[in-house]
């Protein structure tokens, strides 16, 4: 198992004061860019160009070692990221430590106080692989399933308890006489945050349990 990424997401309703928080981040041994307060608010030199995250632009505002913390000024989403889980689990605490110096407590000021998107790779042979459908009569050949998803059971995807788990093969690397292949699995969580740091904590454990039931 090869966990290629590991991100967990604030989202809020108004933007933190950016340049209080950066300078918070700074004191605290992270690598931090230039900032400007501006009329409208602030001009950030982001340490890396801005990429687009969930259909807008972040740019990377704070680094320490692994980790990476962007903010992205669209939708106003905080997220912090590393390939390691200890490393995010340590910054998440870092992070609301200093969101609170600034008076910002995320149970109020957050429409989303805490989301974690999981990548990670593996070679293996899902169970839902076995299923074949017979379309041999309309298409000349049968139809095999090689990718699906999982969803949290009576969950609402719009609420902040959401579960989202997808795999699907890595196409460019896929040799259909081979018994396992590389497959990438995706998760989205939102949980209480006690819930979702338990869950890193123990993610390499969890997913290879999630793999087995599949």
């Amino acid at each position: 198992m090869e966990i290629l990424q590991v991100r967990i997401a604030t989202v809020f309703m108004l933007d933190p004061a950016l340049h209080l928080f950066i300078r918070k981040l700074g004191e605290k041994g992270y690598i931090t860019p230039r900032v400007r307060p501006t009329l409208e608010g602030v001009d950030i030199g982001f340490i890396e160009p801005p990429s687009v995250i969930a259909g807008a632009p972040a740019g990377v505002i704070a680094g320490k070692g692994n980790i990476k913390i962007d903010y992205n000024l669209v939708r106003r989403a905080l997220g912090i990221e590393s390939p390691i889980p200890e490393e995010v689990i340590k910054a998440v605490n870092e992070v609301e430590d200093i969101l609170k110096e600034i008076g910002i407590d995320l149970k109020q000021k957050a429409l989303i106080p805490y989301e974690v998107i999981v990548i990670a790779e593996e070679f293996l042979k899902p169970k839902f692989e076995d299923n074949v459908y017979l379309f041999e009569d309309i298409l000349g050949f049968n139809l095999r399933l090689a990718k699906t998803s999982f969803i949290m059971d009576k969950g609402d995807p719009s609420s902040n308890k959401w579960f989202h788990m997808e795999i699907f093969p890595l196409w460019g690397a896929y040799k259909p006489e081979e018994k396992k292949n590389p497959h990438r699995l995706t998760i989205t969580y939102r949980d209480e945050k006690s819930k979702l740091l338990n869950f890193l904590e123990h993610l390499e454990d969890i997913l290879k349990k999630l793999i087995d039931k599949v």
